[in-house]
């Protein structure tokens, strides 16, 4: 068994059994993300029901492990309380994560980056998907206003059902940037995340024309992000490259390879070359 806790954290393993359990993401599905046996997802979800406060993906000894010191726990508690109180505050963790964002803004003007990514990120488990959409509007807006003397396009990029519940498709994202009402915003395309979710790239760039737009570019087979070469998953990317032509889409594109490539990117890198410019 892999050690769940090195790959997910306790809030993000929490939301995908919540899911669960109010019935809105299949057994197998969550098994697949978290790649854990029958066994493990029950014994997850049992501990989540016992106790959901506390829940953990923390692999409890029956055998205690080496301990600490008295002094160093109360130390680590403190600054524990201290993390959640920030998380709990309803002005100060904004504030910290827009100052996060204005850095990469500043950051990416001062490489002549064209546009930044933003990505809308899960609504939590005991929020209401329309509470997280009226917060990703307010955020919109604040980050464009920090932007609005600034040459830059802000690029919103749909993600996947295990990373976003808030704009998951083209479609939606096309619908935010209509409530949103700039020309400052634009859609930054990922085909892996669109195969995951099962859109039509063709019909959809096709929408897009008269939007600012960047793709990235990668495959996977349906199942999950795996950022795989363009042309070894099963995705069809002939009939997005005539809708590219169609909308006369002249911006980049970024292939967006996984860490699996980490050993060999070389090679990675020149098939993923080869294909594209055996489609333009």
């Amino acid at each position: 068994m892999k050690q769940l806790h090195k790959k997910f954290n306790d809030c993000q393993v929490k939301d995908l059994l919540t899911r669960y359990l109010k019935k809105k993401v299949e057994r197998e599905e969550i098994q697949k993300v978290l790649d854990i046996k029958k066994t493990r997802f029950f014994a997850l979800v049992k501990r989540l029901k016992d106790d959901s406060e506390n829940f953990s993906v923390l692999y409890f000894r029956s055998i205690p492990a080496c301990t600490i010191s008295k002094d160093i726990e109360t130390n680590i508690i403190k600054e524990l309380n201290t993390e959640k109180d920030l998380i709990q505050a309803k002005e100060i963790p904004i504030k910290c994560y827009y100052s996060y964002i204005k850095e990469a803004i500043d950051n990416a003007i001062k490489v002549g980056s064209p546009s930044v990514s933003l990505c809308p990120g899960m609504v939590l488990f005991d929020k209401d998907l329309k509470f997280g959409w009226n917060q990703l509007i307010k955020s919109f807006k604040e980050i464009k206003e920090y932007t609005e003397d600034k040459n830059l396009v802000l690029l919103i990029e749909p993600g996947h059902k295990y990373e976003t519940n808030l704009i998951l498709t083209i479609e939606q994202c096309s619908s935010m940037i209509k409530v949103l009402k700039s020309e400052k915003f634009g859609i930054l395309i990922d085909t892996g995340h669109a195969n995951i979710n099962g859109e039509n790239l063709y019909e959809n760039i096709l929408k897009c024309k008269g939007i600012p737009l960047h793709i990235h570019l990668d495959d996977n087979k349906g199942d999950f992000d795996t950022h795989m070469v363009p042309g070894t998953g099963n995705i069809e990317f002939k009939p997005m490259f005539k809708a590219l032509k169609k909308i006369e889409y002249c911006g980049f594109i970024t292939i967006e390879l996984g860490g699996n490539y980490i050993l060999s990117p070389t090679s990675a890198c020149r098939k993923s070359l080869q294909f594209v410019k055996g489609l333009i």
